[in-house]
């Protein structure tokens, strides 16, 4: 169990990217991270697949194939020249498919996780991409960070998982497009009220194709308040700090989570934050 009384400094690049244009994006990730290490910020999100672009339509696999390991190994030297924690998005090319994946690299340059999409979104998504299996925690700074990506955190199941698993901070890389602002609205911060937890939102602006992009980035805390909060069309750095002992004040007087299980008769234990 990490200390109350860890303190962090979360960050979210709000942008649009540039579709299919790996070199301009890692350009606007050095930027961004220059400009958040300045800042103080510990861990820096990104909008969801940033480095490829989200809606390449049918050159996903053309696109997927830029990311090498000199890709990576840039990331892990901007990360830690800045000493500033990455979570980017980008398309993950294996033997066995395509993933829609998020990697987080540490402030040490090490990679700590890669997680990869669960909740695959429409027809396009489904036909692309594999689906992942697995949830992703990691401890940063005595904070423990879930990730989820943008349709996974529409259902609570999958935001309930991350707090029976002890996170206090979702990091959410997403490509929210319209008609769908009101996520961004009233689901996020109902997210995290009922798992009294920080979410971290990054999203895109601009247009890919056919699909706008409504913006709207936020940090919201646990009692769902926005501590941070992007317009819908503007190229912005939300900051905000997260406290362990804010997310352990929100459950002192009850807890969703447990009482959730209590109520639904579940005996699986709740890991300790």
């Amino acid at each position: 169990m990490t200390a109350p009384g860890a303190v962090f400094t979360v960050g979210v690049w709000q942008d649009s990217g540039v579709l299919g244009d790996v070199a301009a994006n890692m350009a606007i990730i050095s930027r961004a991270t220059a400009q958040a290490s300045r800042r103080g910020v510990h861990l820096l999100v990104f909008p969801e697949c940033f480095l490829t672009g989200y809606y390449n339509r049918d050159r996903v696999d053309q696109v997927a194939r830029r990311i090498d390991r000199n890709t990576f190994a840039a990331l892990r030297d901007l990360a830690r020249s800045n000493a500033t924690a990455i979570l980017v998005g980008y398309y993950e090319i294996q033997r066995s498919g395509l993933y829609n994946s998020a990697l987080l690299v540490g402030a040490d340059g090490a990679i700590l996780a890669n997680y990869r999409k669960r909740a695959l979104y429409g027809d396009w998504e489904k036909s692309t991409f594999l689906r992942g299996s697995e949830p992703v925690l990691v401890e940063l700074e005595g904070v423990t960070i879930a990730v989820l990506v943008c349709f996974d955190i529409e259902f609570p199941e999958l935001a309930r998982e991350c707090a029976r698993k002890g996170a206090d901070l979702i990091a959410v890389p997403t490509s929210l497009m319209e008609p769908y602002g009101h996520i961004a609205r009233h689901v996020i911060p109902a997210r995290a009220i009922e798992n009294q937890m920080y979410i971290a939102c990054a999203n895109r602006i601009g247009a890919e194709h056919e699909l706008r992009y409504v913006g709207r980035s936020a940090i919201h805390d646990p009692q769902g308040t926005a501590l941070a909060e992007a317009a819908d069309d503007s190229r912005e750095l939300l900051v905000a700090t997260v406290t362990k002992s804010a997310a352990c004040d929100a459950r002192s007087e009850f807890s969703y989570v447990e009482e959730a299980s209590r109520i639904l008769g579940l005996n699986k234990t709740i890991e300790p934050r």
